[in-house]
């Protein structure tokens, strides 16, 4: 099936052409501008007097694992974008939006690589940390992660009438406990506190999954899944982190300053994702025909594809000529007719 074509060959370049544009703008300015001195002693770089204004961005608060400043900003600045360019004629249950064999592959495989170097997301990223804080926020995202797959696997288990697994509560809510856990993993003292927060943060997750349905008038469709896996995993270390007293503050006092960094990044992500949901409404930009929705043709190159190769029953390849695409978004490879 041929996608929806732009309406004009401007439109089909627009993309290429200003990003070539901005990128020379910006290799000038450079160009012009910018020069290395490795002569100048530390004292008088600006380099090091302006780096640590950077690294201790968020200083004043509890985040370790930048669950606050990453997760809980990304997610509701996409949703405040996504409110904004939702079509309200556009079917809430779109056929192309369902996934193929190759799409769940590529999605458990990352889920595997991201469960893998979650606990160095959250143990790196630590400033001024010492090899104790470290040592403690590896082992705490591990404790936390570990209860949280566990439950994950339990509790889809358990929503289901024949007791099996579902494939998207163990590709997104698997991984929560790494993000909850985040906020405050080299500050946690005791490890149960660790297994605590990572099953919670799966309660949490999954059950936001099949309370979906509650949430289509708030939310995209498409996004009320990612809402309860990044949103609500990073607010709740937020006011459980706002109970780990901070450097040189007491219980009381860092909990203010907790949570005024959480309201602090709810106006910014909220009012920065309506400008950008603004921006991209403009008639100047490419503007996509309502249906088919997720249709990805017009975009890119061969948008179908499979990991295996197009194989029919019998095991023989196929060419792309006997191919068919069916509503459900997925390619159907039909056997040869050879008399």
């Amino acid at each position: 099936m041929q996608g929806i074509s732009m309406s004009n060959t401007m439109q089909r370049r627009q993309f290429s052409v200003l990003a070539c544009v901005f990128q020379s703008i910006f290799v000038a300015l450079f160009a012009i501008f910018g020069e290395f001195h490795n002569h100048e002693e530390d004292k008088h770089n600006r380099v090091h007097a302006n780096y640590p204004m950077f690294q201790d961005i968020h200083t004043m608060i509890n985040d370790a694992g930048r669950s606050l400043v990453v997760h809980c900003f990304g997610a509701y600045f996409g949703l405040a974008a996504a409110k904004v360019c939702h079509r309200q004629n556009t079917m809430v249950v779109d056929d192309d939006e369902s996934s193929g064999h190759s799409s769940e592959l590529f999605a458990m495989l990352g889920t595997l690589f991201i469960w893998s170097f979650f606990p160095s997301f959250n143990a790196g990223s630590i400033p001024h940390s010492t090899p104790e804080m470290r040592h403690r926020a590896f082992l705490n995202s591990y404790l936390a992660m570990a209860a949280c797959t566990t439950a994950t696997f339990m509790l889809s288990s358990l929503a289901d009438h024949l007791g099996r697994f579902n494939m998207a509560h163990i590709q997104s809510s698997s991984l929560a406990g790494g993000i909850a856990i985040g906020a405050f993993a080299n500050v946690i003292l005791y490890p149960h506190h660790a297994i605590v927060v990572g099953a919670a943060a799966a309660l949490v997750s999954v059950v936001g999954h099949f309370l979906s349905a509650l949430f289509v008038l708030l939310y995209e469709p498409s996004e009320y899944g990612p809402n309860f896996v990044e949103q609500y995993s990073a607010i709740y270390p937020q006011w459980k982190g706002s109970g780990q007293p901070g450097a040189h503050r007491d219980l009381r006092t860092q909990s203010f300053f907790q949570l005024a960094g959480l309201g602090l990044t709810f106006l910014t992500a909220i009012f920065g994702g309506l400008f950008c949901g603004w921006v991209m409404n403009w008639s100047l930009l490419n503007q996509v025909q309502p249906k088919p929705s997720y249709e990805d043709a017009s975009y890119y190159l061969n948008a179908e594809f499979s990991l295996f190769g197009n194989l029919d029953n019998s095991g023989h390849g196929l060419g792309s000529s006997n191919a068919s695409i069916h509503k459900c978004g997925r390619i159907d490879y039909r056997p040869l007719d050879i008399e």
